[in-house]
């Protein structure tokens, strides 16, 4: 709790308050306000001055031989005090503390004139004398306090004894109203220290409670802040767009308008996730190596990083202006490494469903695109295609007499030549193109953005990669050769819709494999004919066996 100006006190100056500073400013402006014990000093002073002063001159008053000019200078004196202490406190702005200590001597002598002066009047000063102690002892310490009212005391006590005419019996009661005044000034003191010391407990009470709120505050507000990062992190498995929302999150809890996170796979030293958030266009660096000693953002403010976690595989860097680093708390560290903790389970899940995705359409021999992911991917493109007016087409591929190379060189060796197969159509077609592995040696590319003239030009290219490439046979060595024959189709030219290209394709592909091999055509002209010639062939040789087995 942040204090300005002086507390108020009962009858003097408040514990808290520093002596020497200026007397406390009005709300309203900046004229000093005066406490109430401050305005009663000045008071007394000028009463205790003027009052005996205007009766003397105005000779209503009977006083002993010197006693004239001692009443003159003790209440000039006096006046002078209030006056001194008025612009003091109103136009020098000096601590009421100061100002008292500073006319004290006046105050003194001044007393003890009037006291001598004044004899006859039955003690008239005596109010004034307790009323000064009381204003000397507030707010002092027990033994300050002691010394200066005990000086009020001596001297009311001297002035009385200084007359001629004092009796034992007056010498009693004088000393016993000096014991008085010293006493009552010291048991008020007491008191007022007292008090000044329960509120600066009281204060001290409120401060702690402010800051026992604020930081329970601030606790609730980071709870909230992890809860919701947490809930955003785990609400996708792809997560690569709430990077900066969750810096964003950070950076309303914590004091840090810019910063980058990395999160690094250690065992392939890439980093797998970044994000970042308040930071200059260009600013934000691909991995925490970019932020050296000589990193930047806004102005000259220095980056740096900082490990949140390293676990098992993954180490999580968080960076951001180096002397924001250096003032982050325990607490603030514990939001972070919290933070850090969530987004690595979250990597580690986004990579298992990657895999678990890439596995779903991903044929494990070959490293192609499987069977169904070319049905989901040749409904997506026909429909691309459809809006924007493009053509698309499909290669239909199988490998020539791929049975007797296995039969010839065994089936790893097969494997090996199917997965080389794999290799060398990919690398003879564009990155956008997408090879599949149809099924057993057959396969699929699809051409986006492609016609069927383009796409002869594509197939003969993969139909000559294949052909000029050289096999392993089944001892390993470099000598076999294979071929492909490619059936290709064109949508809209040839099918309209996803079964349609498939079809058409397939069919050309078969009136290929049933004219020569190793060659491209996208024609499937005749196709009705040859399947209809290969079934009455294949029932034929049906006939023939039975009747072999009925023979025999």
């Amino acid at each position: 709790m942040v204090e300005t100006g002086r507390q108020p006190g009962p009858e003097g100056p408040s514990i808290a308050t520093r002596e020497g500073s200026p007397a406390s400013a009005s709300p309203h402006g900046s004229w000093p306000v005066l406490r109430m014990v401050d305005l009663v000093s000045i008071v007394m002073r000028v009463l205790a001055g003027a009052g005996p002063l205007i009766m003397y001159a105005a000779g209503s008053m009977q006083l002993r031989v010197g006693g004239g000019p001692a009443l003159v200078v003790g209440a000039v004196l006096l006046l002078f005090a209030g006056l001194f202490t008025a612009v003091a406190l109103i136009v020098w702005r000096q601590h009421p503390r100061r100002v008292l200590r500073m006319t004290f001597a006046a105050d003194l002598l001044s007393s003890a004139l009037l006291i001598w002066a004044l004899a006859a009047y039955q003690d008239p000063l005596y109010p004034w004398m307790i009323g000064l102690a009381l204003l000397i002892g507030a707010g002092m310490s027990q033994r300050d306090a002691s010394i200066f009212v005990g000086l009020v005391s001596i001297t009311y006590l001297a002035a009385h004894l200084y007359n001629s005419a004092v009796g034992p019996a007056i010498v009693v009661v004088l000393l016993s109203k000096a014991l008085a005044i010293f006493a009552t000034a010291l048991v008020v003191a007491s008191i007022q220290r007292a008090q000044a010391e329960r509120e600066t407990q009281l204060r001290h009470s409120q401060r702690e409670y402010h800051d026992l709120n604020e930081h329970l505050r601030r606790r609730l507000t980071e709870l909230r802040a992890i809860s919701e990062i947490t809930d955003l992190i785990h609400s996708t498995l792809d997560f690569e767009q709430v990077g900066e929302i969750v810096l964003e999150i950070l950076s309303k809890v914590i004091d840090l308008p810019g910063s980058a996170l990395f999160i690094i796979d250690k065992a392939r030293d890439e980093t797998v996730f970044n994000a970042s958030f308040g930071m200059a266009p260009g600013l934000a660096r691909h991995t925490p190596h970019a932020y050296g000693p000589d990193a930047q953002i806004h102005g000259e403010e220095m980056f740096a990083c900082t490990t949140l976690m390293d676990r098992g595989g993954l180490m999580v860097i968080f960076c951001a202006s180096g002397e924001r680093l250096e003032r982050l708390g325990s607490e603030d560290r514990i939001v972070l490494t919290s933070v850090a903790n969530e987004l690595a389970v979250a990597v580690e899940n986004s990579e298992l469903y990657k895999l678990t995705r890439r596995l779903a359409i991903t044929d494990e021999l070959t490293g192609l695109y499987n069977y169904r992911y070319l049905l989901e991917r040749a409904e997506d493109e026909i429909g691309r295609a459809k809006r924007y007016g493009r053509s698309l087409s499909l290669l239909m591929i199988d490998a020539d007499e791929f049975k007797l190379y296995n039969d010839t060189n065994g089936h790893v060796a097969g494997d090996e030549a199917l997965a080389e197969l794999a290799k060398a159509m990919r690398g003879a077609v564009r990155d956008i193109d997408v090879v599949c592995r149809y099924g057993g040696e057959e396969f699929a590319i699809l051409l986006p953005e492609t016609d069927g003239e383009g796409a002869f030009v594509v197939a003969e290219k993969v139909r000559e990669a294949v052909a000029d490439h050289v096999f392993k046979n089944g001892a390993g060595d470099r000598t076999e050769q294979l071929t492909v024959s490619i059936g290709l189709s064109t949508f809209p030219g040839t099918a309209a819709d996803r079964e349609g290209l498939l079809r058409r394709a397939d069919d050309a592909l078969y009136v290929v494999k049933r004219s020569g091999r190793n060659r491209v055509s996208a024609s499937p002209a005749g196709v009705d004919a040859l399947r209809a010639r290969d079934m009455e062939i294949e029932r034929e040789a049906q006939r023939e066996a039975l009747a072999e087995v009925g023979g025999s």
